[in-house]
């Protein structure tokens, strides 16, 4: 039982109708997206599964809860709708995009950079230890970076978390970093955000919220 008809607007001059499968339910949903020279689909603009399940034994209808695009709770992390107000786990009071923009730049302690473009690149720390640094670029070719160690169970884990699940450009694909290389050599697996908000702390810029369409 689903209803495969696309009804969210355009997000994108160049995008077509693409399938997309649930990794919950199945359902192949119909997304706009973006698709390479050969026709495969590099990213799409879905937010949530269209499929609906039927329990065998009360005949019970529900909504699959498959979320492909969601808002995280800055509380407990759980994943809300995108247009969600309230959290769906803890009932905290979501902000929506904008207000978090207009406090973010009356903040003189907060930078606030539209990416026009982000790079991944392999660097050392003052230690010597490998990481992987990432860097947002606005128009003017102003920067904020991000870093992340690879070396460990725990941080592998901790960058699937922070920056893996926002980042994918397929989330029911599931895509598993190793190391530094490897984040690198899938770098155009991960899509990048709209706008990048940064806290002075001391004398650097600390990534604290990053923003997608």
């Amino acid at each position: 039982i689903f209803n495969p008809d696309i009804s969210d607007e355009k997000t994108n001059s160049e995008s077509v109708q693409v399938d997309v499968t649930c990794p919950s339910c199945g359902l192949v949903n119909q997304f706009w997206g973006l698709v390479d020279d050969e026709g495969i689909v590099t990213e799409h603009f879905g937010r949530t599964c269209k499929g609906v399940l039927e329990n065998i034994h009360t005949h019970e209808i529900t909504d699959c809860d498959f979320r492909f695009r969601f808002k995280i709770c800055d509380q407990c992390g759980a994943e809300n709708d995108i247009a969600a107000r309230g959290c769906n786990k803890c009932q905290h009071m979501l902000i929506d995009t904008d207000k978090k923009l207009k406090e973010a730049m009356s903040l003189k302690d907060a930078h606030v950079l539209r990416v026009d473009s982000q790079q991944f690149i392999k660097s050392q720390d003052k230690k010597g230890q490998d990481r992987l640094e990432i860097k947002y670029f606005d128009f003017d070719a102003n920067v904020l970076k991000e870093y992340f160690y690879l070396n460990s169970r725990e941080s592998l884990t901790a960058f699937q978390f922070n920056f893996v699940r926002m980042h994918n450009r397929r989330p029911e694909q599931k895509i598993q970093i190793l190391s530094v290389d490897d984040a690198i050599f899938k770098k155009d697996l991960f899509r990048q955000p709209l706008f990048v908000i940064a806290r002075k702390q001391k004398f650097f810029w600390v990534v604290r919220e990053k923003i997608f369409e």
